[in-house]
């Protein structure tokens, strides 16, 4: 079973959180107020989300042998990888990195992010990666994948 609509970093299962629905009186629809640690608008955990790219990044394996692994699309995959190594590039560099790494090239960058959110969860990488997300999106209004 693929770990599905859980909460940013929750190792396993789901845990139920409030989410507050507000009703526009003009139009008629409703709003969603989720909590910033919520990972809204995904399908899948964060933690299913990471260990799919650590299989990529760190095991060296294909994006059809992860997706064929983990059970779920190839372009899924793909979006997961793409979004992780190349969109928002800078801002992830300005946001995690501060200038301590050389920027030359973004080759080793996926493997360099994976190591400071391991270091910044104090050697967990869901925990890291959490912290990550919300560093990031509160800093730069950008997503982490």
């Amino acid at each position: 079973m693929v770990p599905k609509k859980g909460l940013s970093g929750d190792p396993g299962g789901y845990k139920g959180i409030l989410i507050h629905r507000l009703l526009c009186k003009r139009t008629g629809k409703t709003v969603s107020m989720h909590p910033r640690f919520s990972h809204t608008a995904k399908r899948y955990t964060l933690a299913f989300v990471m260990e799919c790219l650590q299989y990529i990044i760190e095991l060296g394996s294909s994006i059809r042998a992860t997706a064929g692994h983990f059970g779920i699309y190839r372009s899924t995959v793909r979006r997961w990888m793409r979004g992780f190594s190349r969109h928002d590039i800078n801002a992830k560099w300005a946001c995690f990195f501060h200038g301590d790494l050389p920027r030359k090239t973004t080759a080793g960058f996926a493997p360099a992010l994976l190591r400071h959110f391991r270091a910044m969860g104090k050697g967990n990488l869901e925990d890291g990666t959490s912290l990550a997300m919300l560093r990031l999106h509160d800093g730069f209004s950008c997503r982490l994948y």
